[in-house]
């Protein structure tokens, strides 16, 4: 975002990783990109300051509380910006994601290290059936890899959502969809109706 000409980036991570991958990215463009250790439910950032785009991929499904987090984002949002976000969705996959939540019972309580070990192999596996055009996964090895790590353990919450309840979820944040593809939607608040002064 910095290199693409945005004036201020404000970056919010929860995890240590702030203190490694993240401070190179900070440190090549200073004074530009603020990064802040911080949960997005609960933002330490002042409720006057408005941003023009927000960026949430692959983060609400892991939140404790997903309505809570889209509020707390969406308070940051004047009528002129926008959330890139996205969600998983069910899509029909009832039984794959039971069998994920199930799995998940035990390779959730893996060490972060032991877990990450213990899915090289069916990444490869993944991987090969993809480049094999058995299935598309549309990832890289390390995607590949890194998404399985994500699935089985990677988080202390996932979550799989209908389009009901994402429709819900957004209604209570007052945002509405503006665009939306396969995996990303466009958000704008949704602003109150002007009322006419003469009636």
């Amino acid at each position: 975002m910095a290199k693409a000409g945005a004036n201020l980036v404000i970056a919010i991570e929860l995890s240590n990783s702030v203190r490694t991958i993240a401070k190179k990215a900070v440190a090549q463009h200073k004074n530009r990109i603020f990064l802040i250790q911080a949960d997005i439910a609960h933002l330490p950032i002042k409720k006057s300051l408005k941003l023009d785009l927000i960026y949430c991929i692959n983060v609400i499904q892991h939140t404790q509380n997903e309505t809570a987090t889209l509020i707390e984002l969406s308070r940051l949002m004047s009528k002129k910006s926008q959330m890139l976000f996205n969600i998983y969705l069910q899509r029909k996959r009832v039984l794959f994601i039971s069998l994920i939540s199930l799995l998940r019972q035990f390779t959730g309580k893996l060490p972060y290290t032991t877990l990450k070990v213990l899915l090289f192999l069916p990444a490869v596996v993944f991987w090969l059936f993809s480049k094999l055009k058995i299935f598309s996964i549309g990832h890289n090895f390390k995607e590949t890899w890194l998404n399985l790590y994500d699935m089985f353990g990677g988080h202390d919450y996932q979550k799989f959502y209908t389009e009901t309840e994402v429709s819900k979820m957004l209604k209570k944040a007052k945002l509405q969809t503006v665009k939306r593809s396969k995996y990303v939607f466009v958000l704008t608040q949704i602003l109150p109706r002007q009322t006419d002064k003469n009636i």
